[in-house]
């Protein structure tokens, strides 16, 4: 799932359940600001995204693996990753 504002396209690494809608990491940080009280789920919470089948496994597919799907959390880097 891409967020496209003034066309310039960014992958979708949060969610707002309050607002019903996906940010870009930079778009969520500003959000997160103005909207504290809002619970946001990260690429991690994909359950609680309303999402197809299709965009899910999208989203869980490295960006640098093609093949491989995320499936670990590094802390050091806090991104999601493939074995």
């Amino acid at each position: 799932m891409h967020v496209k504002v003034k066309n310039i396209q960014e992958i979708a690494e949060w969610y707002c359940e309050t607002c019903l809608k996906c940010f870009c990491s930079q778009c969520n940080h500003h959000h997160s600001q103005l909207y504290s009280y809002h619970t946001t789920c990260g690429r991690g919470d994909l359950n609680k995204w309303p999402l197809t089948k299709k965009i899910e496994d999208f989203l869980q597919k490295s960006d640098v693996h093609k093949d491989e799907r995320l499936k670990m959390f590094c802390q050091d880097h806090d991104q999601l990753c493939c074995t």
